[in-house]
């Protein structure tokens, strides 16, 4: 019995010893762990960006505003050129236009023959009214004139057949003056139809004729031509089906310019009206005009067609405008400032972890010991993070998680195929 008792107790010491090796073997020591320094120093995220000159007050250049459908472009003027005050810039194709001319020239003389042509018959069944009216007339005369009423000389049935004489006549004229009043309402709606078909057609040759009339768009004023672009930065090229006020052409006022560039998505955070910015015209590489963010899109928009890749459209509104050197549609590159903190402790991205949803740190106590503490964060950029309160210059951060078990947990992740799946999760 005590020998039993004695290898139990040996079995278990030698799990123990086997548990404190594995947990020893597992955890790495404080001297293993690597560590970053704070120190305070300036934190400025700055964001680039690319993107084009634009002037901030242009005269649109659209179809004619009469035209109806589609217009297609048969000639334009260059971008970039310089025209004079109502000086053709483009030219539409006329043959839709002449088609649609000549298709309701023939509706509007359809109409007037059939108008004409109502108007014949109808005129012709109002006379036969007009004879059979007075037919009824002359023989309800006849009737009245030659009735039977004296009984001493006509008997009775030839009175009563004399008397049933005159209500036929007498109804037979009412009836065809009633049929007379008939046939003229009606041949008078069946008319107005006609005159509102003829109308219609005629309003569409009108149409037409002023589109045929602002086939030729004219410059307002003199100036340099710029065409539009689309979303995808494709500017509009001769064939192009374009309708109603689609902007095809401006011509900027070139005293006053601004930038429109593009941010990526991912670094827009934070991004603001106000925020400084600057400048650089890559024709120019040595000019740097200072700037300031005046609008944010509020929806991120793909550039090229079938891309993933979001970007935010910035307005940035240049402190100086040198018309020398400065045209619309110059590529720029732009470096927005989105954060500029004095004298923070800055910290690596590596040195910061999480802990039920807190931002926390590890930093070194007194015996070496690493223990957590919450921050908070003031701004972050590229790799770098920005502590708003919690640390202090000189302290020692771990960058890496020291609790025990924890870099065995994270290699076991990093190795696992859930890990390598988009969100780190199972399917």
């Amino acid at each position: 019995m005590n020998r039993n008792r004695l290898w139990v107790v040996s079995a278990a010491v030698l799990v123990l010893l086997a548990t404190l090796l594995w947990v020893a073997s597992s955890r790495q020591t404080d001297d293993e762990i690597p560590t970053f320094v704070v120190q305070l120093s300036d934190f400025v995220h700055r964001v680039p960006a690319e993107g084009v000159l634009k002037a901030v007050k242009a005269t649109p250049i659209t179809p004619p505003p009469d035209a109806q459908g589609a217009l297609r472009i048969a000639w334009m003027a260059q971008d970039g050129a310089r025209v004079e005050a109502q000086e053709v810039v483009i030219r539409f194709d006329p043959s839709e236009l002449e088609k649609q001319q000549l298709d309701a020239a023939g509706e509007v003389s359809r109409a007037e023959l059939k108008l004409q042509k109502h108007e014949t018959e109808a005129g012709a069944r109002i006379r036969n009214l007009g004879r059979d009216a007075e037919a009824a007339g002359f023989e309800l005369e006849i009737a009245k004139k030659f009735e039977s009423r004296d009984e001493l000389i006509h008997t009775r049935i030839e009175i009563i057949e004399s008397e049933l004489d005159s209500q036929l006549a007498e109804q037979r004229k009412q009836h065809a003056d009633s049929s007379i009043d008939a046939e003229a309402a009606t041949s008078r709606v069946q008319a107005d139809l006609f005159r509102l078909e003829k109308g219609k057609a005629l309003r569409a040759f009108q149409r037409a004729q002023a589109g045929l009339d602002g086939i030729e768009v004219r410059a307002p004023h003199a100036g340099v031509l710029v065409v539009q672009r689309n979303w995808q930065g494709n500017p509009v090229r001769v064939g192009d089906m374009v309708w109603g006020q689609r902007k095809l052409m401006e011509i900027p006022d070139l005293s006053t310019m601004e930038a429109e560039v593009f941010v990526l998505e991912a670094d827009a955070g934070g991004l603001q009206v106000g925020d400084a910015a600057q400048v650089v015209i890559e024709a120019f590489p040595d000019r740097v005009f200072a700037a300031e963010v005046q609008r944010v899109a509020s929806l991120a928009k793909p550039r090229l067609s079938g891309s993933p890749v979001q970007y935010f459209s910035v307005t940035l509104k240049l402190a100086e405008t040198v018309g020398e050197i400065m045209r619309p549609g110059q590529r720029v590159l732009a470096t927005l400032f989105l954060d500029e903190l004095v004298q923070v402790p800055v910290i690596p991205r590596q040195a910061l972890f999480e802990r039920d949803g807190e931002p926390v740190v590890f930093r070194r106590a007194s015996g070496g010991v690493f223990e957590p503490v919450r921050v908070e964060i003031g701004a972050s950029g590229l790799g770098r993070v920005a502590v708003a309160s919690g640390l202090d210059e000189n302290d020692v951060l771990a960058l890496a998680d020291p609790t025990p078990g924890a870099a065995a947990i994270a290699d076991e992740n990093e190795s696992s195929p859930a890990a390598l799946l988009p969100g780190g999760g199972s399917r």
